[in-house]
């Protein structure tokens, strides 16, 4: 790869790490241009499956999603073999040219009938995220059979640092997520407190010991009521405190010397 490559790559790894998602189609299009391919995509594959969850290609003619023979006829798809086999690693490009000899990519179905079609005669992959069931690939398609030096670079290059962009929206994800439910909490939490007065001293008896642990057995026995009793005490603490399940009822009082304060 020349410098000017290497500039173009740090501009695109730039935008992956600024983007909302994780693969605009304008970044895409732009990985297509500087790899010289009639088209680029990214995927989502289920490999346990062996079926195609989603895809992102530009342009955007080239995008199968859409047609249901296409993916009765994905299996085929030289990319499962290889993984199964092992010669298909995480952050390593690999063609199809590499994988299968001509002739034999020529009889597959789903070459033949989707792909050659479509210009494209080989295709240079590039797992980007491989998880239990699930994969994130990257690839380019060609008119032609082969790949450079420079085109795996390029292509695991930009796998390696889309991987970590992923991962890092993954994480600021899922703590909005945390934030929004510690919100939820609290603002149940703000409800509920006025509303602990409405109750009767054994509901409160109740609550206590469910924030103390303990179960409907063994509240039951604490109290010397039956566990049926106590179900039902529970039922009416749901609906004087706006709450919905034992879960909340403990989000919302546990830990307080004094709920009502």
């Amino acid at each position: 790869m020349t410098a000017a490559d290497w500039r173009r790559v740090s501009d695109l790894i730039h935008r992956f790490h600024t983007a909302e998602r994780d693969m605009p189609a304008a970044v895409l299009a732009d990985i297509g241009a500087l790899a010289g391919c009639n088209a680029a995509s990214y995927s989502a594959v289920d490999h346990r499956q062996q079926q195609l969850l989603h895809a992102i290609t530009v342009p955007h003619t080239s995008n199968m999603l859409g047609i249901a023979s296409f993916h009765q006829l994905f299996e085929q798809h030289p990319g499962f073999s290889a993984y199964r086999d092992g010669r298909l690693d995480s952050g390593e490009a690999a063609a199809w040219s590499d994988l299968m000899d001509r002739r034999a990519l020529r009889r597959l179905p789903l070459v033949a009938d989707f792909f050659e079609p479509r210009q494209t005669r080989d295709q240079l992959l590039c797992v980007v995220r491989l998880q239990r069931e699930q994969g994130g690939v990257l690839s380019i398609n060609r008119s032609r059979a082969g790949f450079s030096g420079r085109d795996r670079t390029l292509l695991q290059t930009l796998a390696s640092h889309l991987r970590v962009a992923v991962l890092h929206r993954e994480r600021v994800s899922t703590l909005q997520a945390a934030v929004r439910r510690a919100g939820q909490e609290n603002e149940r939490r703000h409800r509920a407190s006025p509303r602990w007065a409405t109750l009767t001293t054994r509901e409160r008896d109740v609550v206590e010991l469910l924030c103390s642990g303990l179960g409907d057995r063994e509240i039951a026995q604490h109290l010397r009521v039956s566990a049926r009793t106590v179900h039902k005490h529970l039922q009416h603490v749901y609906r004087k405190l706006g709450l919905d399940s034992r879960a909340q009822v403990i989000a919302a009082f546990a830990g307080a010397a004094h709920p009502a304060g």
